[in-house]
């Protein structure tokens, strides 16, 4: 990632059309995958860590909470994970704003969900969350 980033601006063109691909989404296997994406970018060290558009991504992901697939709500949730984990400080006004939206309420519905992975992703989402807005 650092060679594309630094030889090709690859990051730079690249986040910027998969927040697009979230904003208007073609189908779900395609959101599903973005998040994954930006998912792994969050995991991995760098300077994208500091742009603003991954706090700003945060409410886009959030949507995906409310689907009805169990697979598309983790991939939302594993985003919204990454992102709080790896660049809190780019990501406290949006952690905020989801707070007062009451996101925490739908992290709380997913902690009972049936699937395993959900509740476990969900109590994690909801404890970073609680921990980046207080």
């Amino acid at each position: 990632l650092h060679y594309y980033r630094q030889e090709y601006g690859f990051l730079e063109k690249l986040v910027p059309l998969l927040l697009e691909r979230l904003a208007n989404p073609v189908s779900t296997a395609v959101s599903t995958q973005v998040m994954f994406c930006l998912c792994n970018l969050c995991a991995e060290e760098g300077p994208w860590k500091n742009w603003p558009s991954l706090g700003d991504s945060l409410p886009l992901v959030a949507k995906f909470c409310s689907h009805g697939d169990a697979e598309v709500i983790l991939a939302a949730l594993w985003c919204i994970s990454n992102i709080l984990r790896s660049a809190p400080e780019v990501a406290l006004e949006s952690a905020v704003q989801l707070m007062k939206d009451g996101f925490h309420d739908v992290l709380v519905e997913l902690g009972k969900d049936l699937s395993p992975e959900v509740r476990d992703r969900a109590r994690t989402c909801r404890d970073q969350l609680q921990s980046i807005s207080s």
